[in-house]
């Protein structure tokens, strides 16, 4: 009887060792990125952010008034970028013709993008 709890405190404190090992914190799996996106030279005033991750998935903000925005859970890893907005050129709309990216490797990343309409 007396081996047997024995045997289970062992087990128990070999399983609460195997835990204790250094962990990834949930900001560095998944981290956030902001950045300020002007076109021009100019605040990009209003539209969308949109961080492709892969496997048919986005995620993406809106754009602040003075250009600026911020997206959290972004996925450790190279993604492809297009930005939304009417005063935006369509090559920049699109995930594959904007030749935007982004390489998010954990912690907070920043992203400033100066769009060219010509």
């Amino acid at each position: 009887m007396l081996a047997t709890r024995y045997a289970g405190v062992v087990v128990a404190g070999a399983l609460a060792l195997v835990g204790a090992g250094p962990r990834a914190s949930a900001a560095d799996q998944a981290p956030s990125i902001s950045g300020t996106i002007t076109l021009d030279g100019q605040p990009l005033p209003g539209g969308r952010i949109i961080f492709y991750v892969g496997d048919d998935q986005f995620v993406g903000a809106k754009v602040k008034a003075d250009g600026t925005y911020k997206v959290d859970r972004i996925p450790v890893g190279t993604h492809k970028v297009a930005v939304e907005h009417k005063t935006v050129p369509a090559r920049f709309t699109s995930e594959d013709l904007s030749g935007l990216r982004v390489e998010v490797k954990g912690g907070m990343t920043v992203l400033n993008l100066d769009l060219k309409s010509k």
